[in-house]
This record gives C-alpha cells, structure tokens and sequence, in this order.
C-alpha cells in the first residue's frame, strides 16, 4: 500500500484479525469457509458487533498506512478522546480536503459499514477517495463527527466530567450531555464490569466536533490555502455549520473556503438564513443523489424550475445505479445488513433518500438491484468523481485568464459556479444543458420559447419526455417533470 506522505514508497498493508472473518485482496470481507455459524442470536450479534469494530480498527490502519497521522481530540493523553485523521504536511499543501459523515454508528474512513462488509473496502470506505485527494495534491483531514463518548470505569469517569466541569467552554455541553443522559449511559465491560459513557471534551456532538476542529486547525491557524468540503449524507449540515463559522469570524483570518461537494445531502438551507448563507450556498455547493427518473448528468428542480428548498444549491442527478443483488456480492452473507437502516444518511434510522426503502437493512432479500445503500452514489455511482471535478471548476474560475475576485474563495458575481458546473456536465454526457428534471411531479414541461413538440432522449422510464408548449404542465403518470430553458 503506498504511502501518501511518500508516493514512491510501497509497504505492507494491515493485517484484517477475525476467527471467523478473512479479507480477500484487500477489498472483500468474508466469512470463512470452515467457520460454524454461531448458535444462538445472541452469539451472532457478538460476532457482528466483532466484525464491525475490526473493519473500523483494518480502516484506521490502512488510513495510517497511507500516510496520514492521527489526532486525538482533546488530546491524546486524555482518556475521553476521539481520533481524527490528517495527512501530516497539509497545512503546507495549496489546498485542503475536509471530509465530513454524520450518520449514526458512523467512523472516520468509512463511508458506509454495510457496503465495505457486503461489497468491499473499494465500495464502503475513504481509502481510495484519501489516495486520489492525494494525487490532486490535497492536504486532508477526516473529521469523525459520531465519535461522542467513550465507555470508562467510574473513578475515570468522574475524574474526566469534574476536570471538564473547570472549563468554561465545556459546562454548555456536559450539561446537555447530562440532560439526555439515562440508564443506558451505565454498561458493563466483557467482564461484567460497570462502566460509565463520558462525553468527549470538544466532540460531545457531531456539530461540537465540527466546529471546534474546524476553528483550531483552519481558523486560529490561518490556514493561508483553498479549503473544500466534502460530504456524505448528513455530513451537509456540518458543511453548512462551518460555513456559518467562517461567515462569523469577521475581524479574524477567513479560510479561503472555495465550496462544498455533498452527496445525498439532506438539509442545507432553512427558513431563517441569512441572505450571505443562502447566497454562497447557491452558488458553492453541489448535490448529487441517485434518481430513477432522471438521467445522470441532469438537474433536479422544484416544479418552478429552482432548486430543492431543503437544499437551496444545483442538485445533479447520478441516474438510476444498478448494483449487485445480495446473491451476487462477495461480502459477510448478512453481517452487515442488520444495522444499514441505521447507519444511512443520518442520526433518526431512516433511509429517505428518493423513496429507498429501509437502505440496505431489508432482510431475506436477494434481489436488491436498486438503491440498496445511498453511498453507492460515492462510488459505483460517480459522486465521488463529480466532486473533484467541481473542485477543479472552482479553481479554474480563480485561476482562469480573467479571474473574478471578491468575498470567500474568491470568486465573484455572475452565474453561480454551481449552476455552470452543472452545465458543463450535463455536456460532457451529451445532455442538452437546459434538462432540468423535478423528481416529485408527474409532468413535463418546455420553457420559454415556442418550439415543435420534441422528445429529448428518453429511456424506458419515460423521463426524458419533452413537450413544446409554453408555460403549461401536463400530467402524465410515471412521467419526471422535465423543464428545458428557463
């Protein structure tokens, strides 16, 4: 595996530790051909549960073996404490990936637990994101919003909650910490052992996390280089807590915050924004998602042809994904099924991403062909890709022949970056660049001009049905709605 500080340098990978689970070439995670099943239920969630926690640690190593050091947060003498991941030069690289999940059970390096059991480390994991950010030459750090609290004996515990009481900047938090605090905060170890869950100082929550690291390692250190952000799922709204933050530090170093790549973002935009959030989320922020209807490459807009309310930026579809069925994958037979419904896009145990039902978690199921998991959009789904393209569009306006500077990121008025972004992709497909799709309305519509009626390339589907009348909707059962020009 090549380390990312020294890209000439090839060193043996982790070695993946399970009785009963092996890994094969580095990607799949299988069980055993001679492995008895376990006998009881109880018995196979201990070994799920075992299977998991070795992915995280094989991940964490592997993210080591790349090249990037870990960070611990408060510190790392502190027993509460969390790990993030960062290459070790970034803040001497021009520029700066920040990779931001929140979902629940979530860990830095993984994008999706069920899909790295299920289908593969290439699938389900950061590491082939963190090697490619390198090649662009990216500085990175992994963020790890979920990591929250840790499990202590209670002589540590209470040690830990009254040297955090003497801060000031941690009472707000140990106090709502406390306030959601039950009977499940008391666990006991292996050993039957009673344990006590003490929130971390500076992570007691996904946007705590965010926002302190984001301050200590961007803010306070000036960091003089371009930041990007990228996001899965609920990691968007963490993407909008930083931009909050750089907006407010007025009067103190801005990072040059250049925009954000979300996929299958959830929320962004909110009734009570400011005009400056609104603005820069429009024109900075892109949103790709997975979609039935609507061709890869084409834009997802509300029935006036703006974009989602609930995101407020271009939203680009990745099409429909097809992906292997439960039969066909070369996974753990079930050890990561359980808990997708869980783990996907967010902390209330849904998947609600255009409809999906229950992500990848519905049981005896074998032909899962469609939209078993929103992260395949990272991957198998071309998320990933997008993203580093956008990136490269952001630079290109900064660093182009006639620049247009002014505000974060410096890039200046005219069309949002965002929306061209999307133009230049929906030619690079062979789209007309004017397809919009809105994925909730069965209608199609034509713009603003008198033309012939038209099909635009269509599928079997039906999406792409084009009718050349002015300013009316037509309904039109299991047809998208599909504006073309403005």
């Amino acid at each position: 595996m090549a380390a990312l500080a020294n890209g000439s340098t090839t060193m043996m990978g982790p070695t993946f530790s399970h009785p009963q689970y092996e890994l094969l070439g580095g990607d799949r995670i299988r069980r055993r051909p001679d492995a008895p099943p376990p006998p009881s239920q109880s018995e196979h969630a201990e070994e799920e549960e075992a299977v998991v926690a070795e992915l995280f640690r094989f991940v964490a190593e592997s993210m080591l073996e790349l090249g990037l050091e870990e960070v611990w947060v408060p510190d790392e003498n502190h027993p509460a404490r969390c790990p993030i991941y960062t290459t070790k030069d970034w803040e001497k690289r021009p520029r700066l990936l920040l990779v931001l999940v929140n979902q629940v059970g979530g860990q830095a390096g993984v994008w999706s637990r069920s899909l790295c059991l299920d289908h593969g480390l290439k699938a389900g994991s950061m590491l082939g994101c963190l090697e490619r950010a390198h090649e662009e030459g990216y500085g990175v750090i992994v963020l790890n919003p979920n990591c929250n609290s840790v499990a202590l004996p209670p002589e540590v515990a209470a040690r830990c909650e009254q040297d955090a009481a003497e801060s000031e900047d941690t009472r707000a938090t140990l106090r709502k910490y406390a306030r959601r605090r039950s009977s499940s905060s008391l666990l006991l170890d292996t050993s039957g052992a009673r344990l006590v869950k003490v929130a971390i100082e500076g992570s007691g929550s996904p946007e705590e996390h965010a926002l302190a690291l984001w301050k200590s390692l961007v803010l306070d250190r000036k960091f003089a280089g371009e930041v990007y952000l990228l996001s899965y799922g609920n990691g968007s709204s963490l993407a909008k807590e930083l931009l909050l933050s750089t907006l407010a530090s007025e009067g103190r170093c801005q990072a040059n915050l250049m925009g954000a790549a979300c996929i299958e973002a959830s929320l962004l935009v909110e009734a009570d924004d400011a005009l400056d959030v609104r603005s820069f989320i429009r024109e900075r922020f892109v949103n790709w998602e997975q979609h039935t209807k609507a061709p890869a490459g084409a834009r997802l807009v509300t029935a006036s042809g703006k974009a989602d309310e609930k995101l407020g930026c271009t939203s680009i579809s990745l099409g429909r994904i097809a992906t292997p069925g439960r039969g066909e994958a070369h996974g753990t037979n079930g050890a990561g099924e359980a808990n997708e419904t869980r783990e996907e896009n967010g902390t209330n145990g849904t998947n609600e991403t255009n409809g999906a039902e229950g992500g990848e978690g519905v049981k005896g199921s074998e032909e899962r062909q469609w939209l078993h998991s929103s992260a395949w959009s990272l991957t198998l789904g071309g998320g990933l890709d997008g993203a580093f393209r956008f990136f490269q569009h952001l630079r290109s306006q900064v660093d182009g022949p006639e620049p247009s500077r002014g505000g974060l990121g410096g890039l200046g008025g005219g069309v949002p970056s965002g929306e061209r972004f999307a133009q230049l992709e929906a030619e690079r497909l062979l789209l007309d660049p004017e397809l919009r799709v809105c994925p909730r309305l069965s209608a199609s519509l034509m713009g603003s001009s008198m033309s012939s009626p038209t099909a635009t390339s269509g599928s079997d589907e039906g999406w792409g049905l084009g009718l050349g009348l002015v300013g009316k909707i037509f309904s039109w059962p299991d047809f998208g709605f599909v504006a073309q020009g403005e």
